[in-house]
């Protein structure tokens, strides 16, 4: 019996808040929890609990809101600390992007770099963002003419979450 040869694991590459594009996933980065809000933390009747919490994350480059609904996570996180996010996924919910960890993704807290400063002033949370139809691949900058007069920031999406 032969065996393939597995190809070696690499290094994941770290990307920075800034770089954050929305509709996109694969993210790692590195980030200082800047605040948590724990949305709902209920027992069913089951014993099982059920957990959703907000939190604030970002870098010396931006900071980008995050919703987890895992209470492994959710526990594990505390205002301050770094963390290191793994395979993040980035979709437009109600305009805005969030940053979700899944159950293809992975959250830990990391003990041998720190993220010190964090720019409170770039959220990238509060762009609003509209969505591409799909069928023809063309920006909705709402109007007729497709004049945007600079009151909010119009760019691409998805709108599927």
């Amino acid at each position: 019996m032969e065996f393939t040869k597995v190809r070696e694991l690499s290094e994941p590459s770290y990307n920075k808040v800034k770089d954050i594009l929305p509709g996109k996933s694969g993210y790692n980065l590195y980030m200082r929890v800047v605040s948590k809000t724990v949305l709902i933390d209920i027992q069913r009747l089951d014993k099982t609990r059920v957990a959703i919490a907000d939190f604030i994350v970002g870098d010396e480059t931006g900071v980008i809101k995050m919703r987890l609904r895992n209470e492994n996570y959710i526990d594990m996180i505390e205002e301050g600390q770094t963390i290191i996010a793994r395979n993040c996924k980035i979709p437009v919910v109600n305009g805005h992007m969030r940053m979700i960890v899944d159950a293809f993704g992975k959250i830990e807290t990391s003990k041998d770099r720190k993220v010190t400063e964090v720019a409170n002033d770039k959220d990238l949370s509060a762009a609003q963002y509209d969505n591409i139809s799909m069928k023809t691949g063309q920006k909705n900058f709402g109007g007729k003419s497709g004049y945007n007069d600079g009151s909010s920031i119009h760019t691409y999406g998805t709108g599927f979450y």
